[in-house]
């Protein structure tokens, strides 16, 4: 015979316990595992730099996320997953709810004209769901920021939550030399220093993200190696929440008459800049906010001015290779 308790209709003593102890504050937490990262070990020290070939490499690290033979570099990626239940405490516990994240060892390689591995970096970041995405189950690995000699990954709770991969100068000006080359024409598109839009449409296609401000310097400052990480890049001096790294983003492009569409998430409104090109050329792109935005609503947004050689605002800025766990240039 199950308990009633008079007057109130109630029959169900767990949901009258699971009340009271809501009302009591009799909850608790329990995480499991408590520690993940032994399930995620370290193996990067195996690695004999100089020495072992990508082949060798893979056979220690298992298969890469993203690879690339032209950029050359190998990203690897090893998962575990770490759970919240939170449970009412009452004569018997009664789980509630359960939440959980992802910890995601990312190890970078990058390899020398050999196809030797010259360098690496790996550390863990922690991936909540996307609708808790302020509120992960613990504080730790919220950013993971890794570089491995011109290669630059990196991983934040905010804008981009995916993997972005970045080249410094050297290398970005080395594929902008190897441009001049091709038979296709080549837009480097980069922020002025009003702002600029955070969505492209080429030609008429399907907008897409411009990413001209990337990683978001407030997470690398939380972290240790931040010098490393930016050194012979352009980042603001004191960084704040609000402070992004600025990035060139490049277009390869048939030769010949193009349009581009520029808007921005935070705007309304878009303006169109059109762009003739020819083979084996490169040209750069500057995007700035229009003057007299009032009210948020202006009729022209974007500023455009086309240049054919680099400015000088562009001078150290990397270059956007991996997006949102998407290929910006051919790998």
């Amino acid at each position: 015979m199950k308990p009633t308790v008079t007057g109130l209709g109630i029959t169900n003593w767990p949901a009258l316990a699971l009340t009271m102890a809501l009302m009591a504050g009799c909850a608790t937490d329990v995480i499991s595992p408590e520690n993940p990262l032994p399930l995620i070990p370290d193996r990067s020290a195996r690695i004999e730099l100089g020495a072992m070939s990508r082949t060798e490499v893979r056979q220690t690290l298992g298969e890469p996320r993203f690879s690339s033979s032209y950029w050359g570099f190998d990203l690897f990626r090893e998962q575990t997953e770490q759970s919240n239940v939170m449970v009412a405490v009452t004569p018997w516990p009664i789980p509630m709810a359960k939440l959980t994240d992802q910890l995601q060892r990312y190890t970078l390689v990058s390899y020398d004209a050999q196809d030797r591995a010259s360098a690496l970096a790996t550390g863990v970041f922690r991936r909540p769901a996307p609708w808790r995405n302020v509120s992960p189950i613990r504080s730790d690995f919220r950013a993971l920021h890794l570089r491995a000699d011109n290669l630059l990954f990196f991983a934040d709770p905010e804008g981009a939550r995916l993997e972005n991969l970045l080249v410094a100068p050297a290398v970005r000006d080395a594929y902008l030399r190897r441009a001049r080359t091709l038979p296709t024409c080549t837009l480097v598109l980069g922020a002025g220093e009003r702002g600029a839009g955070d969505r492209l449409s080429i030609d008429g296609a399907p907008v897409r993200r411009l990413p001209l401000r990337s990683a978001n310097i407030w997470w690398l400052g939380r972290g240790s190696g931040s010098d490393g990480w930016l050194r012979d890049l352009d980042h603001p001096a004191n960084a704040g929440v609000e402070q992004w790294l600025p990035v060139l983003v490049a277009v390869v492009l048939p030769a010949g008459q193009h349009s581009f569409t520029v808007s921005a998430g935070f705007l309304s409104g878009e303006s169109e800049f059109q762009f003739s090109c020819a083979q084996a050329t490169v040209t750069y792109l500057e995007i700035s906010a229009a003057t007299g935005m009032a009210g948020g609503k202006p009729p022209t947004p974007w500023r455009f001015q086309a240049m054919d050689a680099m400015p000088e605002r562009f001078l150290h800025r990397p270059l956007v290779v991996l997006d949102d766990g998407k290929w910006l240039l051919d790998p």
